[in-house]
């Protein structure tokens, strides 16, 4: 069965680099717990699976015992280090224009991050949810991508990303201080399933001042031709299957719907995955499942929960297609899968 992957730009790595260097910390003697070599830690090298990643994060965050960890390194992150993304992200005219940028290219290098905007007349609900493998705790690196997400706009505009609501998926919110990131205490929740930042909608039209026509033209063409169909630096089958993952949150995703969100037309779609010898349906069905396992795993959500939230209308379909793949049904999973934290 393919499985998708939950993987992370290797720029982390490079963030976390210049962290300790900053702190004066060896930073080699961290990178060698889970085998990761700094070297080759360019643009668009191999990524990293994110169970390390998150692994390497609570392990600086209990070595240092600093349980602000991810605040501190979103806080003093170095600009001249980011990804292109990052940097076309910035050059864009406005907040709205930003995060559609962001969401736009996001998809191709970091498959472990599940990103959302949803916008009423009134706020905007931005949902950043990031999947790991084999029950590592997760907090740090939650945190780590909610605090820069906070401080990134907030840089960019010079003004305090007005936060109506803050939802995070930390198992505990002690000892750390929000007021790094400006953000009111009372209006913080945690212990949810995905990360939630809510802000009202009139700041999306608030302008960048680090804001460059020429430069995010200049980037996104560049982004565009790289992870392009026709170029051998993306995984498309995780890209596709994260696509999917996506889409279900709004419906049952089509082979066309998911060409339009790649950006490509669905008989390119079809030849693509013909020539990973794999149909469309089996795709979906291996994602789905895969997402399930994750929820199984890592949330209380109820198999009912799971069910709606994959775009089952019952959970008894869920559960055949559950069984019918895993030879066991969804609590039966669950009851088996007991927390590890390992990398």
């Amino acid at each position: 069965m393919t499985t998708y992957q939950n993987t992370l730009s290797p720029r982390f790595i490079t963030y976390i680099r210049d962290f300790l260097l900053d702190n004066e910390v060896d930073y080699e003697s961290f990178l060698s717990a889970i085998d990761i070599s700094i070297l080759n830690m360019e643009e668009m090298s191999p990524s990293i699976p994110s169970n390390k990643i998150a692994f390497l994060f609570e392990k600086i965050s209990e070595k240092l015992n600093n349980p602000n960890l991810a605040i501190e390194l979103a806080s003093n992150f170095h600009y001249e280090s980011s990804s292109m993304i990052v940097m076309a992200c910035m050059a864009s005219k406005d907040v709205s224009h930003m995060l559609h940028t962001l969401t736009r290219f996001d998809k191709f290098v970091d498959s472990a991050i599940f990103l959302k905007m949803e916008i009423n007349r009134t706020e905007v609900c931005v949902s950043i949810d990031v999947s790991t493998e084999n029950h590592v705790c997760a907090d740090q690196i939650n945190l780590y991508l909610v605090s820069f997400f906070i401080l990134f706009i907030s840089k960019a505009t010079r003004k305090p990303l007005p936060v109506n609501r803050l939802s995070l998926a930390l198992k505990s919110i002690d000892n750390i201080d929000f007021d790094l990131l400006g953000v009111d205490s009372r209006h913080i929740s945690h212990n949810k399933t995905i990360n939630k930042i809510y802000f009202p909608t009139e700041f999306l039209s608030t302008c960048l001042y680090s804001s460059n026509e020429l430069l995010h033209e200049v980037l996104t063409n560049a982004l565009e031709h790289y992870f392009s169909y026709q170029s051998n630096n993306s995984n498309w089958i995780d890209v596709v299957s994260r696509e999917i993952l996506l889409q279900f949150k709004d419906g049952s995703p089509t082979l066309e719907s998911i060409a339009s969100g790649m950006g490509v037309s669905p008989s390119t779609l079809r030849r693509l995955l013909s020539e990973e010898e794999i149909c469309f349906k089996t795709l979906k069905n291996n994602a789905v499942i895969q997402r399930a396992k994750y929820y199984l795993n890592h949330t209380s959500m109820s198999v009912t929960e799971i069910a709606l939230e994959l775009g089952y209308s019952e959970s008894s379909a869920f559960c055949r297609a559950f069984k019918s793949m895993e030879n066991c049904t969804p609590d039966t999973f669950r009851k088996t899968h007991s927390y590890r934290e390992q990398y």
